[in-house]
């Protein structure tokens, strides 16, 4: 049997004989367990209560009885997104921000009820998924079953006997590293399998995450097994571990939130909604008579019809207007949209690079965007409800100009409704999710990394496993 299988084996029963290690482990399988369990029944309830809702807003709106075509502009429609099934295994940034839009005329709203905005306890510390599982706990938990793999032996006076064994420094190496890399995609599995059982369509995906865990799992091993050879005590070991762990999983990603915040202040939907406001007003307000932007539109219409007024028109003069205004307004709402758009992407790109030091970020963007939960995919969202308001809106204002009279329209004693068919045959609104190609685009830098991450540990490992050579006996 070769000399690594045979240290590999011996780690492993060290391990076993650990009580405290075995409960503690258990006790993460049952949670992780657990966590995929409670997870998976939310994704289900919400994707449920998502469908209901979106079908009774698609009934009511096409169910509205005949009304002026403006009257539907204000009374507006529902956007439900619907989630990947893999935001049972990473919720990302789908538990910060909403899942349902209000869509109406002249304005665009932002996403509401989120689940931070819905409770009070939930997310203190994260979400209770498998991933927060594996990118928090899995790394914490094999410091304490692992630390003193490689110090024990040097504390133990041990080490000695081993290199006397005909055994060289490479093989003590990777035969710890094996033993603890074994351990840990034990731990990983319950994710794992979780992963293959709710991504049956989604066989590429599965494997990059999969491809993404090894890694990370990797990485901590080869860094457990790193700093314990290098440790002259089992409790300085500990001490490095935890430190780096603390470093790693809770310190970086905070500050980096705070560095990308900093250094790219943060563009709300309320400070949008400040100064689209401020700046339609000085574009032009279509009920200013007096108003020179419209006045302008006014003639324009006017030659093109080669008319002299708008009751010689054979449209709708207010329909015209109101379809020009949601024109302006809705320019000027893109146009700050994607600033803030810009702003959230070149703050994730900055908490992004953060992944050339710390694994754990890349690890969590990539979790992030392969379970379509990223920023990107709420953008997607975002950007298909506005373009499907918008249509909506105009087509509304289009049966205003070409359904009624303008003399009718101006009429306050006539209701001028038009019928209910106009918006019983109107298409419904249907979220598109981003397919493998676009996700996989973003979550390539991080999926590099981290396999970089995997080869400098281990290439850092095996040149310092040399040390134990010239162990002290």
């Amino acid at each position: 049997m070769p000399k690594v299988i045979l240290i590999a084996l011996a780690e492993l029963k060290f391990i076993l004989r650990n009580k405290a290690a075995l409960i503690a482990a258990l006790l993460f399988v049952l949670m992780n367990i657990f966590s995929a369990n409670v997870a998976w029944n939310n994704y289900n309830q919400a994707q449920n209560e998502i469908k209901s809702y979106q079908n009774f807003a698609n009934e009511d709106f096409a169910n509205q009885p005949n009304r002026h075509p403006h009257r539907m502009v204000h009374y507006g429609h529902f956007a439900f997104r619907s989630q990947n099934p893999l935001a049972a295994f990473d919720r990302g940034v789908d538990q910060f921000v909403g899942n349902m839009i209000y869509l109406e005329g002249h304005r665009q709203n932002g996403a509401n009820f989120s689940d931070a905005l819905q409770s009070v306890n939930l997310l203190r510390i994260g979400d209770f998924t498998p991933a927060f599982m594996l990118q928090l706990f899995l790394p914490l938990l094999l410091v304490f079953i692992a630390y003193s793999c490689v110090s024990r032996e040097r504390e133990g006076a041990t080490l000695p006997i081993i290199l006397s064994q005909n055994i060289k420094p490479a093989q003590i190496y990777w035969g710890k590293l094996l033993a603890l890399f074994a351990v840990a995609l034990v731990l990983a599995l319950p994710s794992i399998v979780f992963i293959a059982i709710i991504t049956k369509s989604q066989i590429s995906t599965a494997l990059i995450l999969i491809l993404a865990i090894f890694a990370y799992c990797l990485i901590w091993c080869g860094l457990i097994v790193l700093v314990s050879l290098n440790s002259k005590t089992n409790n300085m070991a500990l001490s490095y571990l935890l430190g780096l762990w603390v470093i790693g999983v809770i310190m970086l990603p905070r500050l980096g939130s705070e560095i990308s915040g900093f250094l790219v202040p943060n563009f709300s939907r309320v400070q949008m909604d400040l100064e689209t406001h401020a700046e339609l007003r000085k574009m032009g307000d279509s009920h200013n008579p007096n108003d020179p932007y419209f006045n302008n539109f006014k003639a324009s219409v006017l030659k093109k019809y080669n008319v002299k007024t708008v009751e010689e028109l054979p449209v709708n003069y207010k329909g015209l207007l109101a379809v020009e205004g949601e024109k302006m307004t809705s320019q000027l709402f893109d146009k700050y949209n994607q600033k803030m758009f810009n702003a959230h992407e070149t703050q994730n790109g900055i908490y992004s690079a953060l992944g050339l030091i710390d694994p754990f970020i890349s690890f969590q963007k990539l979790s992030n965007s392969m379970s379509g939960t990223d920023y990107k995919s709420y953008q997607s969202f975002i950007e298909q409800a506005e373009k499907y308001r918008y249509n909506m809106v105009q087509h509304l204002n289009g049966l205003q100009a070409n359904a009624l009279s303008y003399k009718d329209d101006t009429n306050k004693l006539l209701e001028n409704r038009i019928s209910n068919e106009n918006w019983l045959k109107y298409p419904k609104f249907e979220y598109v999710a981003q397919d493998f190609k676009e996700r996989f685009s973003r979550a390539l830098q991080s999926l590099i990394l981290l396999l970089l991450w995997s080869i400098g540990i281990i290439w850092l490992g095996l040149s310092q496993s040399k040390k134990l050579g010239g162990a002290n006996v």
